[in-house]
């Protein structure tokens, strides 16, 4: 099964995916679709509600995140925890969770610089 097949059956928007059966680009295609490397974010310092998430991602609208949160259910990168009275709390998944070091490595790494010149060009808000 290629990366794309398992992308396509989690429900994520594939475009131009790579095609390998390699970790590498099977993580990119779930991760890099737009505004899911900061849902990951948001969860990896600790938010669990939809309206926190919300929060933590403004330009994002709500059905966006909804079906984000799904996408991201459905590939296993979290799960859902229901609460009373209709609530859901959304936690990274062990796998997800446990490559936290790496996401970190690379937030700092462009933290220190990486995209540097392209800030100078632009009025890109940091993190």
């Amino acid at each position: 099964m290629l990366a794309r097949d398992i992308s396509e059956d989690a429900g994520m928007e594939v475009r131009g995916g790579y095609g390998q059966f390699c970790p590498v680009s099977m993580a990119a295609e779930i991760l890099c679709t737009r505004w899911t490397a900061l849902i990951v974010r948001e969860l990896l310092c600790g938010t669990t509600r939809f309206n926190d998430l919300r929060r933590g991602v403004p330009r994002m609208s709500p059905a966006l995140l909804s079906k984000r949160l799904r996408e991201l259910e459905k590939s296993g990168v979290i799960i859902t925890v229901p609460r009373g009275a209709g609530t859901v709390e959304y936690h990274l998944s062990p796998p997800a969770r446990n490559s936290d070091p790496s996401s970190s490595a690379w937030a700092s790494g462009a933290s220190a610089g990486w995209n540097r010149a392209s800030r100078s060009r632009t009025s890109i808000p940091r993190c």
